[in-house]
């Protein structure tokens, strides 16, 4: 190990364990030196040259500031992605692996708008790489400033709730698939909690083949109506298969005997996440319900591959599975699903956001199946989401706790924290 890559790994941790400005640093070769001729920016300069950036989700936010400091390798990653389209999810990161990049850059393949934008507006992204190496804590103070100044537009308040559209699908009528139990009563219950919250709810049963992609595209026209502050809910309980990383929901009177028949047959997720992510919203939450046992190719000796392939989520989305990428969810006994039981059971309390309502829920599936079965959910929200409010105990607390010392001198940022762990694990030192 060499002496810069020891300093490296030493600084990483020193600023994991006391408060301090955000640290970036390269996971696989040192940072390269600050042009010699940049100079140190304004701090109105520095909050223009963030603005872009900000809000995004800080794990996003830390690969986008280090990342920046190697532009030459952003530029080759995005035209190696536009060259690979045909790579998808798994097999995408895998080939990024092998790559020489710096793992930030190689982080950044999955988000190819992203790091389109950072290569096609080079000079922006060499500036802030620039500011990062130089001027490392004004950067993370322009980056506070942002998010400060966003607040009252982007993130919610504890007592407030964000109201949206839902659509609400359960699949149980299967023609040629066995028939399942549990999706009708899971959707209707899912609807009942949705409407309670205050959302506008459209709930469908057995939807068709010719039927569910335009009542989809009606959902996202009224998503798009609901303007950039509301919210959209997608819960799909049924069959729903994957080929080649990309996830397909079945309808009702789908023929599917190989892999190659869901793109006839079935209703591909890419489709529907792609045109929610373009509508301006406050967040975007997918919940399937679908990683059964479908058993479609099993005649043919083709069997499809079972469970569900993990999904890329965009800024200011949440996707949810009822098992991990791979496995099979377990039905259990009941009439109702184990997963949107103990999902509904959690969306009904109040005082927990949406990303502690998924994570109760696979604690409690977790534990109720020996952990044969773990739901897994992925989220980049920009904001606390919360179905029925704070309760007023947790108000209480909030407002009686000291505001945190915001002096020059303390820099105790927020951002790097968890970004930094992240980092250390992964590094290969």
């Amino acid at each position: 190990m060499n002496l810069r890559r020891l300093l490296v790994r030493m600084l990483l941790l020193f600023f994991v364990v006391v408060p301090a400005p955000m640290v970036v640093l390269a996971q696989n070769q040192p940072s390269p030196a600050a042009s010699p001729n940049a100079q140190s920016l304004k701090s109105e300069e520095l909050d223009a040259l963030v603005a872009p950036i900000a809000l995004y989700p800080d794990n996003l936010l830390t690969s986008v500031l280090t990342a920046s400091t190697y532009p030459l390798e952003l530029v080759m990653a995005d035209r190696w992605v536009n060259e690979n389209k045909g790579l998808k999810g798994d097999q995408l990161k895998a080939e990024a692996e092998k790559q020489s990049w710096d793992g930030s850059v190689k982080s950044l393949v999955t988000r190819p708008d992203v790091l389109s934008m950072m290569s096609s507006r080079i000079d922006w992204t060499q500036k802030l790489g620039d500011a990062m190496l130089s001027q490392q804590p004004d950067v993370m103070d322009a980056i506070q400033r942002q998010r400060k100044k966003a607040e009252p537009s982007n993130k919610s308040s504890p007592t407030k709730q964000q109201r949206g559209n839902a659509l609400v699908i359960g699949n149980a009528a299967y023609k040629s698939a066995a028939a399942l139990r549990t999706p009708n009563a899971d959707a209707s219950i899912v609807a009942k909690t949705l409407l309670a919250a205050g959302y506008e709810v459209t709930e469908l049963h057995d939807i068709s083949k010719a039927d569910i992609r335009p009542r989809i595209r009606d959902f996202l026209d009224k998503v798009s109506a609901g303007g950039p502050d509301s919210v959209a809910i997608f819960y799909y309980s049924g069959y729903a298969a994957q080929s080649n990383g990309e996830n397909f929901l079945v309808p009702v009177d789908a023929v599917v005997n190989a892999a190659s028949d869901l793109a006839g047959e079935a209703y591909r997720l890419r489709d529907f996440t792609d045109e929610l992510a373009k509508t301006p919203l406050a967040a975007r939450i997918i919940i399937l319900d679908g990683s059964r046992d479908h058993r479609f190719g099993a005649g043919s000796g083709k069997p499809l591959a079972k469970g569900l392939a993990a999904e890329n989520v965009t800024s200011g989305a949440l996707v949810a599975f009822a098992a991990a990428p791979g496995a099979i969810s377990i039905d259990g006994s009941k009439d109702q699903g184990l997963y949107t039981g103990a999902l509904v059971a959690t969306m009904r309390q109040r005082g927990l956001d949406i990303e502690q309502i998924f994570k109760k829920a696979r604690l409690q599936v977790s534990k109720a199946t020996s952990r044969a079965q773990i739901p897994w959910s992925v989220s980049a929200l920009d904001a606390e989401l919360h179905l029925f409010g704070a309760s007023s105990q947790q108000v209480a607390q909030n407002d009686s706790k000291p505001k945190p010392s915001r002096s020059k001198r303390a820099r105790n940022h927020q951002i790097p924290i968890g970004a930094l762990r992240e980092f250390i694990r992964r590094a290969p030192f």
